[in-house]
């Protein structure tokens, strides 16, 4: 499977999340996340708590487009730190999450330490559309766990 997502910084959530909802957007909810990264020749292993899912992102390809394998299994939480027996634990971040189902893309609204994200999920189409109908006009090319890194001092790595 392969994924698209375009990334914006915005300084007002509050405002984008109003204006998905007077368009029509459905709140899928909100939750936390912690995302654990081990690195793996030139994919990154990424372990996600609550609910516990194990992804496999490929290298990037044209900008934002990646091969990615996403396993969403039962693991007990006690079980991802096994993960740093076999591999050398990266970095972490976490996130605050809300999401929502909007014009067939999934529209997610992100806090994190270094700052607040709009990401938009979709076709290339889709995703254009929906850019244009909430005013995100400031995208940025890394992605969180780069600048989770970059906020911890680890080496600037372009994954």
């Amino acid at each position: 499977m392969y994924e698209l997502e375009v990334k914006h910084h915005v300084d007002d959530l509050h405002t984008v999340e109003e204006r998905v909802r007077d368009l029509g957007g459905v709140c899928n909810g909100t939750r936390q996340e912690t995302n654990r990264f081990y690195a793996l020749g030139g994919w990154l292993i990424r372990l996600r708590d609550d609910p516990a899912e194990i992804t496999l992102k490929g290298p990037a390809k044209h900008g934002k487009v990646r091969e990615c394998l996403e396993l969403n299994c039962p693991v007990p939480r006690w079980a991802l730190p096994a993960l740093g027996l076999f591999f050398s634990f990266g970095w972490r971040y976490d996130k605050e999450r809300t999401t929502y189902e909007f014009r067939q893309t999934e529209v997610a609204l992100d806090t994190l330490e270094f700052g607040t994200f709009v990401e938009v999920e979709g076709s290339i189409d889709e995703v254009v559309a929906v850019e244009r109908a909430l005013g995100l006009n400031s995208p940025v090319k890394e992605t969180y766990s780069q600048m989770a890194r970059w906020k911890h001092g680890k080496t600037r790595v372009v994954l």
